[in-house]
């Protein structure tokens, strides 16, 4: 399970444990991601999906599986228990399936033409200041990465 810190003392809090803090021995050491309420392990919302830190954490009130919530690429409402949740940069998205299935066919194709972009641009810039070959490639792959960086932060998916 996973770790988070206490919302009274900031020591790390076991999920898998009894849900005390050690440190400060608050029975409510959580704090909600999105109200900021601080609870107790039985009432957060699905502990038993927390598999790593980072992941947010969700109270029973703003977890629950009624809660209305804009799918992230159609902007419509969707149930959450109905949606597709998925990490995107860090931040849980909730997405209706289909628009979910649609994002990732974007990112598949344009994914690869932002990285044949990047690795134009940069190679071509390299090309015009050094004559090197072996130089040349470097940055080309180097403007690839960048592309590739770009495409994962701007379409989310991969």
């Amino acid at each position: 399970m996973a770790n988070y810190p206490c919302a009274q003392c900031g020591a790390m809090v076991d999920t898998s444990g009894d849900g005390v803090c050690k440190k400060c021995k608050s029975k409510k050491p959580f704090k909600c991601s999105k109200c900021g309420k601080a609870v107790g392990l039985e009432s957060v919302f699905k502990p038993h999906k927390l598999t790593h830190s980072g992941k947010p954490l969700y109270c029973d009130d703003c977890g629950s599986d009624n809660e209305q919530l804009p799918c992230t690429r159609c902007g419509k409402t969707l149930i959450r228990s109905t949606g597709v949740e998925v990490p995107v940069n860090g931040e849980l998205k909730v997405y209706h399936k289909e628009c979910l299935d649609q994002q990732r066919q974007v990112y598949r194709k344009i994914m690869p033409v932002c990285v044949a972009i990047g690795a134009c641009i940069v190679g071509y810039a390299a090309y015009m200041f050094v004559s090197n070959l072996g130089v040349v490639l470097l940055f080309a792959v180097i403007g690839g990465l960048l592309g590739k960086l770009t495409a994962d932060k701007y379409l989310g998916l991969h």
